[in-house]
């Protein structure tokens, strides 16, 4: 799984289960070729995605007994170097999700809660892109028990990533709403935020993870 993209996290997940030192080092913006998430990402995400899922499954002991969350101490000078924006073929995005419902549909309503399988029927007949918004505790959910199931199908556990990608698809169209008429610091609110909710439903994740078969 970490052929290229999955390393990353690979070395920070390791590093804190280790007991390392943990620290933010200011070196300026990472500037990667342009990627617009319009275009076909699915080999990245297949190997971020998949690294995480592998990781949660080997250090299950350790992530279940942490409580909270902590700021961790930043070194260097600030370097004022920004990326340059680009544009996101939300359409394309979106057709993206809907093609995954014609072909996952039944996959998804059998992983998703209820509530949340409604939210994406409604978003699948939804034409007005404005209006095309996943909330973010629906998204919480979906990686939670994406995040689950993968654990539980050893034999088709990419296969099942494949039936998420469209999903992904999906929040970030729902991002480029959601964050379009917001400035950095109103994003990184945002992304703080949303944070702050996978962190306060990790009971959730904890429940259905505990469940048996």
């Amino acid at each position: 799984m970490l052929q290229n993209f999955g390393i990353d996290i690979w070395m920070t997940t390791t590093a804190i289960v280790d007991g390392y030192n943990i620290c933010q080092a200011r070196l300026g913006a990472k500037i990667h070729q342009e990627k617009d998430p319009g275009k076909d990402l699915s080999h990245m995400y297949r190997e971020v995605v998949g690294t995480i899922f592998k990781l949660m499954e080997e250090y299950e002991d350790y992530w279940k007994q942490v409580k909270g969350s902590k700021d961790v101490p930043v070194v260097g000078e600030t370097i004022g170097e920004e990326p340059e924006p680009f544009e996101i073929d939300q359409t394309a995005l979106i057709e993206y999700f809907k093609i995954g419902y014609n072909n996952f549909a039944g996959v998804w309503h059998s992983i998703l809660e209820e509530e949340d399988f409604k939210i994406i029927e409604k978003l699948f007949m939804e034409e007005d892109v404005e209006k095309f918004i996943i909330p973010i505790e629906t998204w919480v959910r979906i990686v939670y028990r994406y995040a689950d199931y993968f654990r539980r199908t050893p034999r088709q556990k990419f296969k099942v990533l494949d039936t998420m990608i469209p999903l992904y698809n999906g929040r970030v169209a729902s991002l480029v709403n959601e964050l379009k008429d917001k400035n950095n610091e109103e994003a990184e609110e945002y992304y703080n935020r949303q944070a702050e909710i996978f962190e306060n439903m990790k009971d959730y994740l904890i429940k259905i993870w505990n469940q048996e078969g």
